[in-house]
């Protein structure tokens, strides 16, 4: 099989190097419109070595494309070439190129980062059918690896009471005013703080505003007491997959205690405005310049974590149960791969390989809620060095305890009126099973 990544980035260079060691892969593309950026991706991508189960001793071959990736028909002919393609390139790319994949008809997925841009591709499902590809947005780690693990813990549950998801990368050793570390594009991290969060109250979807109902969340030593809040888009479909199903569900950004009100006093400035601003003679779009200051401060290299905890609580054959997965990642510094990196890419060259491999059998574009098989995923993450825990036990009669103790110092910004307070997993229930 040959795939094709789209993008020479840190997460293209993840993708790629999964994929040059996987079963069944024979050729792995790199794609880039700089070509030194394709070069650095493959750089990453020769460390590779075979991961368990591969029935061969050597590896994909690997080379590298010059690539516009706005560039249709450029696009189609790079796309023919090959099985099935991986978009690790920023999302307003990604409907262009599902357009591309359906004309050449071969399979697709992208790390998503936008919810309207995710509607317009399913629009083309139509289409995605008529070719015979699979087409998944949204397949790096939430939206992603969480939303199908989000569903996967929920599955079964009837009446379902909450679904929960909590992520973040944080650096290990947080430093400046924010605490924090750039691990993806600037734009795609402010476009999560300023749109709504789309969430389920009362067994409705509704939206409400980024950087609100934050919570304090705890994880195991270094990292200790964190805050949690509501950020955009890392639901993806799973709001219209599971209204009228669950009576709450949300997904909740977790970061460094103070981030949020911070954030959300640059954004109350008028920072992240798209709108221009004269400053002497020039006018000046203030979100542009923002953007280009946190790459400028925040984009270090050091070492990161991602923190995943996901869980749902609801009835099973007349028992109130929960049931949680939780990842604690800190990625292969030695191969060049940060935390955020293993865990947005591997999930997405997972799915790939499952499309490709014909293992996700339906056709059209897709919701991975739907149509990844979740224990696959999991075993195909777990034979990356990728921890999945698992916890499931009964829980008591009584109210469920909040998952996370508000905030000592809320941010200036209330809280939505709808807002409730979160299950805390780990404490109610028996641990019943984990590995």
């Amino acid at each position: 099989m040959k795939f094709l990544v789209i993008g020479g980035g840190r997460m293209g260079a993840a993708a790629a190097y999964d994929l040059a060691r996987s079963p069944g892969v024979d050729m792995v593309f790199v794609a880039d419109q700089e070509l030194s950026r394709a070069k650095d991706a493959l750089a990453v991508a020769e460390k590779a070595k075979p991961a368990r189960g591969a029935s061969r001793t050597g590896l994909a071959r690997l080379e590298m494309v010059r690539l516009d990736a706005a560039d249709r028909a450029a696009a189609v002919s790079v796309l023919k070439t090959v099985d099935a393609a991986i978009s690790a390139v920023p999302y307003s790319f990604n409907e262009g190129l599902t357009r591309a994949a359906i004309e050449a008809k071969t399979h697709f997925c992208d790390l998503g980062g936008n919810d309207e841009v995710v509607r317009r591709q399913h629009t083309l499902d139509g289409e995605a059918k008529a070719a015979g590809i699979r087409v998944l947005p949204d397949c790096g780690l939430v939206p992603g690896l969480g939303t199908v693990l989000a569903a996967e813990a929920a599955s079964g549950l009837d009446p379902i009471e909450e679904i929960r998801v909590r992520c973040g990368g944080l650096p290990l050793k947080p430093h400046g005013p924010l605490r924090y570390q750039l691990v993806f594009s600037a734009g795609g991290l402010v476009n999560e703080y300023v749109e709504p969060a789309m969430v389920i109250r009362d067994g409705k979807v509704e939206g409400l505003p980024a950087l609100t109902e934050i919570e304090e969340i705890e994880f195991p030593p270094p990292f200790g007491r964190l805050e949690a809040f509501l950020t955009s888009g890392g639901l993806s479909t799973l709001p219209e997959t599971m209204a009228g199903k669950v009576r709450e569900m949300d997904d909740k950004t977790i970061r460094y205690p103070g981030h949020a009100a911070l954030m959300r006093a640059m954004f109350d400035l008028g920072l992240a405005s798209r709108k221009p601003v004269r400053v002497g003679s020039a006018d000046v779009a203030p979100r542009a310049v923002f953007e280009r200051l946190l790459e400028n401060t925040l984009g270090g290299v050091g070492r990161d974590a991602v923190l995943l905890r996901v869980w749902a609580t609801g009835s099973e054959k007349g028992r109130r149960v929960r049931r949680l997965f939780e990842v604690v990642d800190h990625g292969e510094p030695e191969m060049g791969i940060s935390a955020m990196g293993r865990t947005t890419a591997f999930p997405a060259a997972a799915v790939a390989r499952l499309s490709a491999f014909g293992e996700i059998k339906e056709t059209g574009v897709l919701r991975q809620e739907t149509s990844v098989p979740a224990k696959r995923l999991i075993e195909e993450l777990r034979a990356r060095g990728i921890v999945i825990r698992e916890e499931s036990g009964p829980v008591g009669t009584a109210k469920v305890v909040a998952a996370a103790r508000p905030a000592k110092k809320p941010a200036k910004s209330k809280p939505s009126a709808k807002a409730r307070p979160a299950a805390r997993p780990g404490k109610g229930p028996k641990k019943a099973r984990r590995r």
